[in-house]
């Protein structure tokens, strides 16, 4: 499959923005920049892939949004980006974004300020009013890491009716809903109280709805949840290192389609480790796999699910891995692009089906 992959990056070293290439079968066109923009340091695009978002953390001053509209040209390949709306952050840089599930509002989170903000999203797909500003407030055991509340990401449940807060502060997985005007009323009864010491910082549910996977940053664990009824239980607390060394750190959680694999990125160690989900629903490590490069923040899926990417923040490289679908396992092609400092990963479909 043809697609166009999107790539947000910190701009204090050699980038200057949003950066974007072509993949087709593992091959990658030459990354050209997209969009000038202060370190966006996440990214997400709309259900029809019309509209990307990125969240900014500037050096100096407060974070931004942005919204861009996605150009392509008679083929229905992606030829450019337009920025339709900006709004400046109540906060310091921003982390973190998603779109509700009815795309009526995004939802950002500042690591540095532990709040998380609702944006309404107007007709045309720009960005609308602040809504909503939530400010967490907490500790935990980590002098170092937890000495406040650090909102890292939000995550909706599979029904869309709530999301959780993964706060890597306070250990807490925190649940709220939005109501009309894109207020967060929590939901304390639906908190999930992780590992003390974790640091939770990314989550996402399994295609069938019935298993939650939290990566947590600080032990560089996998923590498989098992989910039911509105409700999470642990059954698996998974190392997804080698060792534990306290400069591991865990970043990137995703899983396939099918539900099968699951996939984590570890910086430190700058390793990928590869799960299998067994017959009796939990998860054996099958591969630990470098990832070609230093500090892999980000780590993400081609659509056909046949490629893989890693953004490598600390030697300003992005590689390239084939996935074989029916193994779950990864191969690097020997394909490494020079980006500074990627942090960010999103693709969409490039040109028209046939």
């Amino acid at each position: 499959m043809k697609e166009y992959v999107f790539v947000g990056t910190y701009t204090n070293t050699k980038s200057k923005g949003i950066y974007g290439f072509a993949q087709e079968q593992g091959m990658i066109t030459e990354p050209k920049l997209m969009a000038v923009e202060e370190s966006p340091t996440y990214l997400c695009v709309n259900a029809e892939e019309t509209v990307l978002y990125s969240v900014e953390e500037p050096e100096a001053g407060p974070g931004r949004l942005s919204s861009y509209e996605i150009h392509r040209d008679a083929a229905g390949e992606i030829c450019g980006l337009e920025r339709t709306s900006q709004k400046e952050a109540p906060s310091l840089g921003l982390c973190h974004v998603v779109l509700s599930p009815d795309e009526h509002f995004l939802l950002v989170t500042s690591y540095v300020d532990a709040t998380v903000q609702v944006y309404e999203i107007l007709a045309d797909g720009s960005l609308g009013k602040l809504c909503y500003k939530l400010i967490r407030s907490g500790k935990g055991p980590n002098p170092d890491r937890q000495e406040k509340a650090h909102a890292h990401s939000v995550t909706f449940a599979p029904d869309g009716s709530f999301f959780y807060v993964c706060d890597l502060g306070t250990d807490h997985l925190a649940a709220f809903r939005l109501s009309g005007a894109g207020e967060m009323i929590a939901i304390p009864e639906r908190t999930i109280e992780c590992p003390a010491g974790y640091g939770p910082r990314h989550m996402v549910f399994s295609p069938d709805g019935r298993h939650a996977y939290v990566v947590a940053e600080i032990v560089d664990h996998l923590l498989h949840y098992i989910y039911e009824d509105g409700k999470m239980t642990l059954v698996q607390d998974l190392l997804a290192t080698r060792t534990q060394d306290p400069t591991n750190t865990g970043a990137a959680v995703r899983v396939s389609s099918d539900g099968r694999f699951v996939y984590i990125s570890n910086r430190g160690e700058n390793t990928i480790t590869v799960y299998r989900v067994r017959e009796n629903q939990t998860l054996m490590q099958i591969q630990h796999i470098r990832a070609q490069g230093q500090t892999p923040r980000e780590f993400a899926l081609s659509l056909d699910e046949q490629t893989a990417y890693a953004g490598n923040q600390d030697n300003d490289s992005l590689s390239v891995f084939l996935r074989d679908p029916e193994t779950g396992l990864l191969r690097p092609n020997g394909v490494t692009k020079a980006i500074g400092s990627p942090v960010a990963i999103v693709s969409v479909k490039n040109g028209k089906s046939a």
